[in-house]
């Protein structure tokens, strides 16, 4: 009984190494090379994709906000008064002959302030929004000008702002550093106008 147990324990062994042979044989026409041999398959590289400049968003195409920041921000030809052409970076400074060029046109502007403070106001102001329009950078200007109640004052105006800098004053050194201070902050340059 025990021989028939060994007998039937061997057969049902060397059925089963049988059968995993057979499975794990490769079909016909493959070599065992083929499973083991072959690199595994790679993935599909994900393109980089290519870089816009001023696509702030990083979708691959400019928005019309961005198109709109793009034009801000690109050098402005700049025409001076005796008709010099010269390129201005909105992210540099102004150059000393766009300054010049834009106190010595401000003549007419400070003349209309000096005739009534209120019209004058809003004449510096179209003036210098109209500088930095043309520039493509702010502009703070530290004027000289006639006031009713105090005689000759420095006040301050800057460029597409109403906001009240600092009080007109009759030392040029306090506008100067109020001017300086503001217009650090912002990004502008100070121009004097005396």
């Amino acid at each position: 009984m025990n021989t028939a147990r060994i007998t039937g324990a061997t057969l049902l062994a060397a059925a089963a190494i049988t059968a995993l042979a057979a499975c794990s044989t490769p079909a016909p026409g493959n070599s065992w090379a083929d499973f083991t041999m072959k690199p595994a398959a790679t993935a599909e590289a994900t393109p980089t994709p290519t870089l816009v400049p001023g696509d702030k968003n990083g979708d691959g195409r400019l928005s019309e906000f961005e198109k709109q920041v793009l034009a801000q921000d690109a050098p402005k030809d700049y025409a001076l008064a005796d008709g010099t052409v010269m390129t201005v970076d909105p992210a540099q400074p102004l150059p000393d002959s766009v300054k010049a060029d834009i106190v010595s046109g401000a003549a007419p502007a400070v003349d209309v302030f000096n005739a009534d403070a209120g019209e004058g106001v809003e004449a510096v102001r179209e003036y210098l929004n109209t500088k930095a329009d043309q520039a493509g950078r702010g502009v703070v200007a530290v004027i000289h000008v006639y006031s009713n109640s105090d005689g000759m004052v420095w006040g301050v105006l800057a460029s597409n702002t109403k906001a009240t800098i600092t009080k007109a004053t009759p030392d040029q050194a306090s506008a100067l550093v109020a001017a300086e201070a503001w217009a650090a902050a912002k990004g502008y340059d100070v121009v004097v106008i005396d």
